[in-house]
């Protein structure tokens, strides 16, 4: 079963919050407030190198309950504020990062992380655009090609949309952000040598 939880959305502004695990964002009394149906993400990724991070959303009545703690955490918005080690990426909700090379670092840290054994989880508020764009991007990484299937997979799987409205928002902010960190994010890609390359030829014997 999903767990899910109602999030208020202010129509005038475009604020968002959980009532159930933070104070309201908008407190505007002339403004239209709507609640909406979303879903929790607690969701195990595995990336085509077989490297394995959780993604996550923010938010319940305790949003740092885990039956296992992660090891270390990625986060993109800035309400988290878990007790395990972390780090925050300023990467504005329907934006795109001011600075790409920063971003793709600190995903290739995360990646270095998993490798070495540990538990990491990354996530943003609602775990839809900015983390399928994050897990496309790690993906990419990891060695795909970003016309995959698999990275248009791991941007659809996070976009889960509430409704029209949003499934539109996400689309278009996942499209433009990816758009801007594709590059950054093949320049750091693993080189793999030929295997008939010159220098990894066998030596002959005299």
């Amino acid at each position: 079963m999903v767990e899910t939880r109602t999030v208020i959305m202010c129509t005038q502004c475009g604020a968002f919050w959980d009532p159930a695990a933070e104070l309201a964002a908008c407190r505007d009394s002339r403004h239209d407030h709507h609640g909406f149906e979303s879903h929790l993400h607690r969701s195990r990724v595995v990336l085509p190198d077989a490297t394995e991070v959780t993604a996550v959303s923010f938010g319940s009545s305790d949003p740092y309950d885990r039956d296992v703690p992660p090891d270390f955490g990625l986060y993109l918005d800035e309400r988290w504020r878990p007790p395990w080690p972390h780090e925050f990426l300023d990467w504005p909700d329907f934006g795109v990062p001011d600075d790409p090379i920063p971003v793709v670092a600190a995903l290739q840290s995360l990646l270095h992380r998993v490798r070495a054994g540990q538990r990491v989880e990354i996530g943003c508020y609602a775990g839809h655009g900015r983390t399928g764009t994050a897990l496309a991007c790690l993906a990419i990484l990891c060695g795909q090609a970003p016309s995959g299937g698999r990275i248009r997979a791991l941007r659809a799987a996070s976009q889960v949309p509430q409704n029209a409205g949003s499934a539109a928002i996400c689309e278009s902010q996942s499209c433009r952000v990816f758009a801007a960190l594709e590059q950054h994010c093949l320049q750091a890609q693993p080189r793999v040598e030929p295997a008939d390359a010159p220098w990894r030829r066998p030596t002959p014997s005299c």
